[in-house]
C-alpha cells in the first residue's frame, strides 16, 4: 500500500506530508486500489460457488466507501437502524441488505418488513418469537437466516471471538433444530438460510473447516433445503509486518470443497480484510517527553482517534512519514494527548530522531479506526481521505466546535 521515494512516504501516486499540509492531521488516508485487490482475492477464493458478498459496514461505514463497494458488486451486513439508513443513502436496495445484530430494535425490524431485505440474521428464540408476533400483526412474510453457534474457539482476541457457547451471539445446533421443525410451515418466518460468524481477526483456516464440517452434518440432519449459507467473515489482516497472514490458498483448498458439497449459494460477511488495510491515520508529534524511566512520543491522535490498541492490546506498526539512514535510535511509547494513561498507539518502538512537527503514519486503521472514534476530551474526530492514483479526495471534513454544539440544547 505505501512505497517511499527520495524517502518520502507515498500512499498509490499521493505524498503524505502534501496530504498533512493539505487536510491538516489526524486524517485517515484509504487507498482505492488496496480495496479493490482485497475484493479480487476474496472473489478468487470463492470463484468455484455461487457466491455473493456482503461487506460488514461496522469495519467502516463512509458512504464514500460504501458506493465504492456498491459499485464492484457488493452487498451489505448492517448491525443497526444508523447502518441501514447509511447503505440506503449510499444506493444499497433493501434486497442487498442483511440486518444483524443481537439486540435488533422496533425501527430495524419493522424495516425489515417493510422492505424485503434480502434477510434478517436472527439471534436468538426470543427475538423469533417476537420478529413472528410482529409479522403476523402487520400480515408481512420476513426472510430469516439463522444464526447458530457452532461451539467454536476461533483462537483469536476473547473480546472478538463469537462462536463459543459462552458468547452473546446466536443459537446453539440442539436449539437451532427445534426452530426450524416449528416454523418449518409458518406464514410469517421463512427460514431460508443458516448464518454463522466464529469471530473476527481469526488467522488459522482449521476453525473454518471445523465450522463448515458440523453446519453441513447440520443441514443434512434437520432435513430441510435451505437457499443459502451464511459464513460470516473474520478473515485477519497482519498488523506486524503487513504482509497477507491470512493462508487463503489452504482456505480454497480445505475449506471450499466443504462449502462446494452443500450446493447452495454461499454468503460472505467481510469488513475487515476488505478495508482493514487499506487505510492508514496521519498524525504529528506535538512533544518528545523523556524522563529517566521512559521515553514518550506525544502526537495529536489519541485513543479519540484509535482504540484498538487499548480495547483489544493491538499492535499497528507505526511508520515516519520521512525516513532517515542516520541519527540517534531511541526506544519510546507514542502516547496522544488525552487525559488517560491508555491512550497510547504503541509502546517501546525503536524510534530514530523524531521532533515536534514530524509526521507519523499509523498503518492498518481502514477497519475500526474512525468508526470506533470519539469526541472524548472535547477531541474533534479527524478527517478522511480517499487516494485513487495521484488524485486525493476528501470524503469526511475534519469535525470542528460546531460539530460537537450540535445536538446540544443550548
Amino acid at each position: 500500500m505505501i512505497t517511499f521515494k527520495n524517502d518520502e512516504m507515498y500512499v498509490e501516486r499521493v505524498k503524505m506530508s502534501d496530504v498533512a499540509a493539505k487536510f491538516g492531521t489526524p486524517t485517515y488516508v484509504y487507498s482505492l486500489r488496496r480495496i479493490e485487490e482485497n475484493l479480487r482475492i476474496i472473489s478468487s477464493v470463492f470463484d468455484e460457488l455461487d457466491f455473493h458478498l456482503n461487506y460488514a459496514m461496522k469495519a467502516n461505514a463512509n458512504i464514500h466507501l460504501l458506493r465504492i463497494l456498491k459499485e464492484n458488486g457488493c452487498g451489505v451486513d448492517a448491525a443497526s437502524y444508523g447502518e441501514i439508513l447509511l447503505a440506503r443513502y449510499s444506493g444499497f436496495p433493501p434486497e442487498e441488505i442483511v440486518l444483524n445484530g443481537v439486540g435488533k430494535e422496533d425501527e430495524e425490524l419493522r424495516f425489515a418488513l417493510n422492505n424485503n431485505v434480502y434477510a434478517v440474521n436472527c439471534d436468538s428464540v426470543e427475538e423469533l418469537e417476537y420478529l413472528d408476533a410482529m409479522a403476523k400483526s402487520e400480515n408481512k412474510r420476513v426472510r430469516i437466516a439463522l444464526r447458530v453457534n457452532p461451539d467454536i474457539d476461533a483462537k483469536t482476541h476473547p473480546h472478538i471471538t463469537t462462536g463459543l457457547k459462552e458468547n452473546k451471539f446466536g443459537i446453539d445446533l440442539e436449539t437451532a433444530r427445534e426452530v426450524i421443525e416449528r416454523y418449518r410451515n409458518s406464514s410469517s418466518i421463512d427460514i431460508v438460510g443458516l448464518h454463522t460468524h466464529i469471530g473476527s481477526q481469526i488467522t488459522s483456516v482449521e476453525p473454518y473447516v471445523e465450522t463448515f464440517r458440523q453446519i453441513k452434518e447440520f443441514m443434512e440432519a434437520v432435513g430441510k433445503r435451505f437457499e443459502f449459507y451464511n459464513i460470516g467473515g473474520g478473515w485477519g489482516i497482519d498488523y506486524k509486518n503487513g504482509k497477507r497472514i491470512f493462508d487463503t490458498k489452504e482456505y480454497k483448498e480445505k475449506a471450499i470443497p466443504i462449502l462446494k458439497d452443500m450446493n447452495i449459494k454461499i454468503v460472505g460477511e467481510f469488513g475487515r480484510f476488505v478495508v482493514g488495510d487499506s487505510g492508514l491515520l496521519l498524525t504529528r508529534v506535538v512533544y518528545n517527553k523523556h524522563t529517566p524511566y521512559r521515553n514518550f512520543v506525544i502526537v495529536d491522535a489519541g485513543m479519540s482517534h484509535l482504540i484498538r490498541p487499548v480495547l483489544y492490546n493491538a499492535y499497528h506498526r507505526i511508520i515516519p512519514v520521512k525516513r532517515t539512514k542516520e541519527g540517534t535510535h531511541f526506544v519510546a511509547d507514542i502516547v496522544g494527548p488525552l487525559c488517560e494513561s491508555g491512550d497510547f498507539l504503541g509502546k517501546e518502538r525503536k524510534l530514530t530522531d523524531l521532533k515536534r512537527g514530524d509526521l507519523i503514519a499509523i498503518m492498518d486503521v481502514g477497519a475500526y479506526g474512525y468508526v470506533m472514534s470519539s469526541n472524548y476530551n472535547g477531541k474533534f474526530r479527524g478527517a478522511e481521505v480517499l487516494v485513487d492514483g495521484d488524485k486525493v479526495s476528501l470524503i469526511r471534513r475534519r469535525e470542528t466546535i460546531d460539530d460537537l454544539l450540535a445536538t446540544q440544547k443550548i
